[in-house]
């Protein structure tokens, strides 16, 4: 009598989709289905690290613990914009199909204006007074601030309009 095994080898994983707030994190679960007849190496990785990441690079199985779940935390990385991502987890081994989590992050920022220092003292006719403007967080698109003194005959503001870029802001 032969027998011939026709089970083919994969990885599974307990879920496929998460709902992730910035900073918040979760975790899925990681096994074979089949008892392997060497050891099997399963790369995790981020498609994008900076929106999230995972705990563990690399999972090892072998037939003493193929059917074993191995836990593995997704974490949404509070980064500096105010984007909503949605980052793929790839879960791959040579020769078997990768499995693909797809992390769906919902951004926890507020834009806001930073002014620094928040109040100035000038005497009349003295020197001029300096502050500081900039975007709190990295903006989609162009963002134009406008400027003015609440007492234009006491103060002046040198440009009315700032803008600020993606790339400086």
């Amino acid at each position: 009598v032969t027998v011939s095994d026709d089970d083919s080898q994969s990885i599974q994983v307990s879920q496929t989709s998460y709902a992730l707030t910035e900073g918040g994190s979760n975790t899925f679960t990681v096994r074979l289905a089949y008892q392997p007849s060497d050891t099997v190496v399963v790369a995790l990785s981020s498609a994008d690290e900076r929106a999230a990441t995972v705990s563990a690079t690399s999972l090892s199985f072998n037939a003493g613990n193929y059917s074993q779940v191995q836990t593995v935390t997704l974490n949404a990385v509070h980064d500096d914009d105010l984007a909503n991502e949605t980052v793929n987890i790839a879960v791959s081994s040579s020769g078997l199909t990768t499995q693909n989590i797809s992390a769906s992050i919902t951004d926890d920022d507020t834009q806001s204006i930073v002014v620094s220092p928040t109040t100035l003292s000038l005497t009349e006719g003295g020197a001029t007074g300096t502050f500081s403007v900039q975007l709190a967080f990295r903006p989609s698109a162009n963002v134009t601030v406008n400027v003015a003194s609440g007492d234009t005959g006491a103060a002046s503001v040198s440009s009315a309009s700032l803008t600020f870029a993606p790339e400086s802001y």
